[in-house]
């Protein structure tokens, strides 16, 4: 169980948009939007529930762009252009539900946006060639979160 003096740190991934929204999608006969907004608030839910039982500093990371990366073991789900639509409504459904609650011990920062494209998509100079970023990029994200 995490302490009042840990800092918890989570991001939904590009997978989550790619492969799981438009599953749960065509499973459930319900609009990617309206999956996205369960999904904004059952995680933000869950993570409060955690804050409040342990005290914990909780950072959400705002989930990396979609890319046009394909492959057969990572299968994809709507157009690039459906995928950056649907990462940008999680995103702002994130920051909107985490700066309602105005809770000084629970943050969202979108460092990924420094990643994108002017499109929105994964910019291939911070890709490892796949879905994923460079390893570096990860330095980024921890001088991000350390000066919360």
């Amino acid at each position: 169980m995490p302490r009042a003096s840990d800092t918890l740190v989570v991001s939904f991934g590009e997978i989550d948009i790619r492969v799981h929204v438009v599953r749960i999608s065509h499973e459930h006969r319900m609009e990617p939007s309206k999956v996205i907004r369960g999904l904004v608030d059952s995680a933000v839910s869950g993570l409060l529930r955690l804050r409040e039982v342990s005290g914990a500093r909780i950072v959400f990371l705002g989930p990396p762009p979609p890319s046009n990366f394909s492959d057969e073991k990572f299968p994809t789900g709507g157009s690039i252009q459906e995928r950056i639509k649907w990462m940008n409504e999680l995103k702002f459904g994130l920051a909107n539900r985490i700066s309602e609650m105005n809770d000084g011990r629970m943050f969202f920062i979108d460092v990924a946006h420094k990643y994108e494209t002017k499109d929105g998509e994964l910019n291939q100079k911070f890709s490892d060639g796949t879905v994923h970023y460079k390893k570096e990029i990860g330095t980024q994200f921890l001088v991000g979160i350390l000066s919360l």
